[in-house]
């Protein structure tokens, strides 16, 4: 019998797989494969993502200033490609600040950064405070046109400009004066036609005064004081200013006109001018001073009226009768203030409060210049009524003036005022009127005086039920 074989069954065995190692060498080094691709294709992704139009300004000095000294605000505009026209500046008024475009076209160049070639085209303005304080100016846009790719037309791009801060001191022992003149050399001349001697009674005689200073600007030089002469008629005339330009260097000349017409015999002095101005190579404030000039007047036999009759522009003639009728009403008015001591004194209270008010003695200067048609001498005036007259916490502005006084007459004076300065009579054609300026800005004034003004009570007393 035979014994049946056992058949042997097999089982599957289930395979283990064995994790893969990386060692530390192979993981280093995928490390570093991956850091050197990101290293060479991160200045491509930069290039790609880089502008193609940039701006730069800045400031020289740098810093505090002095009050007159000129700053120098170069802008950059940079593109990769050319540029096409000319841009356009959207510079804001800067209160208390004289700012003047240099040269009519821009200084081209060329600048590599990070590998991209840009063109760049520089333009400067000078800038010249002509008050203390620290101002600041607001970003403002910059226009200009690269030329397109190909025939395509040129690309219209605008930029803004980051804030700047001007701050400017009055130097050591300049602070009580109106307005300086910072330079390394200033010179003052003054001739007189015909030459100074004795005269006779209607005689003219015509003084020029030059002043001449390199970086200053004529506008910004400051009007001379006119004095008033007995018995002397003064008749200045509009200021010339002559710039000279010369690749961003310019220096500046002012010269004022002034005819002396002698009204009666005898013995006349024309004051000493005395000019302020700050050395900016010694630090140290100097002065310029031309001599007082002292002339002799004689009648003149053909201003005559008779034999032995004066002039009839001496006083002498009319001499007798005002005597008189002065003498009397000086007596009445001694006895009348005796008396009436104590109402005279509240009544000439408010004079002399209006005697000390600046805003009447700063617009009081403003007319002044206007007669004598100098429109510097007139913005300078202004700018520092605007200071008496306003009191927000924002700067005073011609734009604050002519928003509050709702004054279209002012306005365009203004912007005619600000064009002759600022950008020449080529740039606006229409002359300042002096005159028309003048009377709108009183009526402005008027107007911002009554509202400033309280309301007075009747009878002197307040109302016992105001509700």
């Amino acid at each position: 019998m035979s014994t049946p074989q056992k058949k042997e069954t097999i089982m599957p065995t289930a395979t283990t797989t064995t994790p893969r190692v990386i060692s530390p060498k192979l993981r280093l080094r995928s490390l570093f494969l991956l850091l050197l691709g990101v290293a060479l294709l991160l200045p491509l992704r930069v290039g790609a993502e880089a502008p193609s139009e940039k701006i730069r300004v800045t400031f020289t000095p740098e810093g505090t200033v002095r009050v007159g000294q000129r700053v120098t605000l170069a802008i950059e505009l940079m593109t990769t490609a050319r540029f096409s026209g000319s841009p356009e500046f959207d510079l804001p008024e800067i209160p208390g600040v004289i700012a003047m475009k240099l040269g009519t076209f821009g200084v081209n160049s060329t600048e590599t950064i990070d590998g991209i070639t840009y063109s760049v085209q520089g333009h400067e303005f000078a800038l010249f405070a002509q008050r203390p304080g620290k101002r600041t100016i607001e970003p403002f846009n910059v226009r200009f046109f690269p030329t397109g790719p190909g025939a395509a037309p040129p690309r219209d791009v605008t930029l803004k400009t980051e804030a700047l801060t001007l701050d400017a001191t009055m130097p050591p022992g300049a602070e009580g004066l109106n307005a300086l003149i910072c330079t390394e050399a200033l010179e003052v001349t003054e001739t007189w036609d015909p030459a100074i001697e004795d005269a006779k009674v209607g005689d003219a005689f015509t003084r020029r005064i030059t002043m001449r200073a390199e970086d200053v600007p004529g506008m910004a030089f400051p009007p001379l004081p006119v004095p008033d002469i007995r018995a002397v008629g003064i008749y200045p005339k509009e200021p010339l200013v002559n710039d000279k330009t010369d690749r961003g260097d310019f220096t500046g000349e002012r010269t004022e006109t002034i005819t002396y017409v002698c009204e009666a015999k005898g013995t006349v002095t024309f004051p000493e001018v005395v000019i302020h101005w700050w050395d900016l190579s010694n630090e140290e404030l100097k002065t310029e001073t031309l001599p007082a000039v002292t002339l002799k007047v004689k009648a003149n036999p053909k201003l005559m009226t008779g034999t032995d009759s004066p002039s009839p522009f001496s006083p002498r003639s009319r001499a007798v009768p005002w005597l008189l009728f002065l003498g009397t009403g000086l007596a009445l008015c001694l006895g009348a203030g005796v008396r009436y001591r104590a109402s005279f004194s509240r009544l000439i209270a408010p004079w002399k409060e209006a005697g000390k008010n600046p805003e009447k003695t700063c617009f009081k200067q403003i007319q002044t210049a206007c007669r004598a048609k100098d429109p510097m001498a007139a913005y300078a005036g202004l700018l520092k009524w605007l200071d008496t007259i306003h009191t927000g916490a924002s700067p005073a502005t011609l734009a604050w003036l002519s928003k509050e006084t709702q004054n279209p007459a002012l306005s365009k004076e203004a912007d005619r005022l600000q064009s002759r300065l600022f950008q020449g009579p080529e740039k606006d054609p229409s002359p300042w009127d002096a005159g028309a300026f003048f009377r709108a800005l009183s009526t402005s004034r008027r107007h911002l005086l009554k509202r400033k003004k309280p309301g007075r009570i009747k009878n002197g007393l307040p109302s016992l039920n105001p509700s």
